[in-house]
């Protein structure tokens, strides 16, 4: 939820040094990570039943359930502009899921800078609203064009890891492409190492790191 007092300054240097800053921002991993976990569960469980499984929209009701956990999510995380644009698109593709539609898109990422503006107007010349819609412009942008190069139907398992770690390296090479003027504008420092860093850390934080923080998060309770 964005709390990082626990994180030492040293922590901080070397992860704004390396480019991984990013993963301690609330942002589209985080958003997507949050809502993912509740629309897959939701889905899983409500068709486990099969007459229910057959007579309700399963995939409807999750895509519902997720929007609303994605609202409690923003809530909890204080409306920092990236968790707001993250909200904002994910919406748009739960909403997308009721409607038959495709979610994720320009016009989402447009949606989200509009509405921002309109309340926050100022955000405009902040580092938050600039790194994050400059990202995040670039990695759609680059596979709206040229997704379809990468992820191509009938593959094999060797193939699709392959495919993901390029496709790893390209987003992160067109984020920080994207990125790097206005890095260097903002905090007089450039992160050489942020392409290869960003490659070995965003599968570990997509499938281990985040994961475990939420099952951490569930066992509170016991």
């Amino acid at each position: 939820v964005g709390e990082e007092s626990a994180v030492t300054e040293e922590v901080k240097e070397s992860m704004r040094d390396s480019g991984l800053y990013h993963v301690l921002s609330i942002s589209g991993l985080h958003m997507s990570l949050a809502v993912g976990l509740m629309y897959i569960t939701v889905r899983f469980l409500l068709s486990l039943y099969m007459p229910l499984a057959l007579r309700l929209p399963v995939k409807k009701i999750a895509a519902a359930i997720g929007l609303l956990s994605a609202l409690a999510y923003l809530l909890l995380a204080g409306y920092p502009v990236p968790a707001v644009r993250s909200f904002v698109m994910v919406g748009c593709v739960m909403v997308a899921v009721l409607f038959d539609r495709r979610g994720i898109s320009l016009y989402s990422l447009a949606w989200a800078a509009t509405l921002i503006l309109l309340v926050q107007p100022e955000a405009l010349v902040g580092a938050s609203f600039q790194l994050s819609f400059a990202a995040t412009l670039a990695i759609i942008a680059l596979y709206e064009r040229y997704g379809g190069l990468l992820y191509t139907p009938g593959r094999g398992i060797a193939r699709t890891f392959g495919m993901y770690f390029i496709g790893l390296m390209c987003t992160s090479l067109a984020a920080t492409f994207a990125t790097t003027p206005l890095v260097i504008y903002h905090f007089n420092r450039f992160t050489l190492w942020g392409i290869a860093a960003n490659i070995l850390m965003v599968p570990l934080a997509s499938f281990w790191i985040m994961p475990a923080a939420v099952l951490a998060f569930l066992a509170m309770p016991f």
